[in-house]
């Protein structure tokens, strides 16, 4: 268990239990962490339940298997970590963090930090000893995040959501 001044929380792998509320952290993410960075209209187009259904179709493709949830004594989720094997070629052998999303009304608290430990204890217990993490460039909180554990830069790449283009950033690091 880890507390805060306000409220304890535990880290867990998730289940088919939790598939709403990280449904709902992602969705929500994307609005509060993108909204100055996506088109607007994308982001209205989008909705939770497209959300939902990503994840229930990760669930049953056994890809929950390296998620891992930080939970409140009363069930709420706060936030998640998604790893496992690298799915980009170039990095075989490695692993990925394919996502980490806190609720924003718990960002800033050590949460991410916290799940960010799991998920690379998982990625050791895995037997990987390097991953990497995908970053939609503009997303300032992010960049830093990632640089303050110690994310070497690898590369950019483009990318297109929606009708747009955005780089996102590629950071390394030694697990």
């Amino acid at each position: 268990m880890i507390s805060q001044d306000t409220f304890s929380y535990f880290i867990v792998p998730a289940t088919q239990d939790h598939i709403k509320a990280i449904a709902h952290i992602n969705f929500d993410c994307w609005q509060h962490n993108f909204g100055d960075i996506f088109e607007k209209r994308y982001l209205r187009e989008i909705s939770l339940e497209l959300f939902e259904q990503r994840w229930h179709h990760s669930y049953h493709q056994n890809k929950l298997q390296y998620t891992i949830v930080a939970v409140k004594l009363d069930g709420d989720v706060l936030g998640f970590i998604s790893v496992g094997h690298a799915r980009d070629p170039e990095f075989t052998g490695m692993g990925e963090v394919y996502a980490i999303y806190v609720s924003p009304a718990y960002q800033f608290q050590g949460i991410g930090k916290a799940l960010w430990q799991k998920g690379l204890d998982c990625l050791r217990q895995l037997e990987w000893s390097a991953c990497y993490v995908w970053v939609i460039g503009a997303c300032l909180p992010s960049l830093r995040f990632f640089r303050t554990h110690q994310g070497r830069f690898e590369k950019t790449r483009s990318i297109k959501i929606a009708s747009q283009s955005y780089f996102e950033i590629c950071y390394m690091f030694q697990i």
